[in-house]
């Protein structure tokens, strides 16, 4: 199982506990599916955050959502213990992979920060700042754009790792790549680097 661990690289008793009550709502949702309702509470917003950072808007976003828990649902017999939160981002990121390839997105980009009352050339700025943004994540391939997007929904390098199933450094090597690249498509003077290019196909 994937516990959390405490500074000693010991499963912590919080991540036991945590783990062991997931097993345990999935075994009873197995047959009262009522009992997924404290996974569904607890993975909901997750899913939201990845799937709106993924999207840029609500509709596509709230879709893709229920995409995922009605999957989840679904599949709920492959789910052999360990972690929970793992076995849901992957279908998250699975979810969000498939519907990118059938359908094109209308994307309205997400205000990542909100300061009060800025004027409207500083918002107009603002909004083609985003609009570039997106667009050059968009051209991304699918394992940067993956680890960007769970970059920008607040999980670490590590937690990333883990739930893509890469090592560490493949996962830094990917960001470090996506990043190189939207610099250089924004303009923003970062040398090609083709060993990075060769390495990313």
């Amino acid at each position: 199982m994937l516990f959390r661990r405490g500074a000693t690289g010991e499963a912590s008793p919080e991540g036991i506990t945590k783990a062991l009550d997931e097993e345990c709502q999935v075994l009873l949702a197995l047959t009262d599916r009522a009992a997924f309702a404290p996974l569904y509470l607890r993975y909901r917003p997750r899913v939201y955050r990845l799937c709106y950072r993924a999207t840029g808007n609500a509709p596509d976003a709230e879709d893709l959502t229920s995409q995922v828990f009605h999957k989840a649902l679904a599949r709920l017999g492959t789910f052999h213990g360990g972690s929970f939160e793992k076995w849901i981002v992957t279908i998250t990121v699975n979810t969000i992979r498939d519907d990118r390839r059938t359908r094109k997105w209308h994307v309205s980009i997400p205000e990542l920060r909100h300061d009060p009352a800025p004027g409207p050339e500083e918002e107009a700025v603002r909004a083609d700042d985003r609009e570039r943004l997106h667009a050059h994540l968009a051209t991304l391939p699918d394992d940067q754009r993956e680890v960007v997007e769970l970059r920008l929904a607040g999980y670490t390098g590590a937690e990333i790792a883990r739930l893509l199933d890469r090592s560490p450094e493949a996962v830094r090597k990917a960001q470090e790549r996506a990043l190189k690249r939207i610099a250089r498509q924004m303009g923003l003077g970062v040398e090609p680097d083709p060993d990075a290019e060769g390495r990313a196909r």
